[in-house]
């Protein structure tokens, strides 16, 4: 039987993991992240925080790249995708990034060429 634990999200940028099984704190149980991202974050704030900037970079004409990377059944494609492409308010990362691309091509200016 594996050793039951939870996470402690402690800021927007760090959480702990607190073991079941009282386990004196160590700096092995103290994880800092660029941001950190609760249950009740929705679609919307993770592409604001994590890609919208990349895209506007991109849009302003440096490469960009947003690389999924985990464990097999981790969140990759519901955070990519979504639970539902078709609702906007459930949409991942990509099927807002290719709308805000279009968007901003569309309300660019005559004279800028992509």
């Amino acid at each position: 039987m594996g050793t039951k634990c939870c996470v402690d999200f402690k800021s927007h940028n760090s959480l702990s993991i607190k073991p079941s099984v009282q386990i004196p704190d160590g700096p092995g149980n103290n994880f800092s992240f660029d941001h950190v991202f609760d249950m009740q974050t929705t679609q919307k704030q993770i592409y604001d925080v994590a890609a919208k900037p990349i895209i506007d970079s991109v849009l302003e004409g440096f490469n960009g790249t947003i690389f999924a990377y985990g464990q097999t059944s981790s969140g990759k494609t519901h955070t990519m995708t979504g639970p539902n492409v078709e609702n906007v308010e459930q949409q991942g990362i990509i099927p807002r990034m290719v709308r805000t691309v279009f968007t901003r091509i569309e309300s660019a200016q005559d004279t800028i060429e992509f």
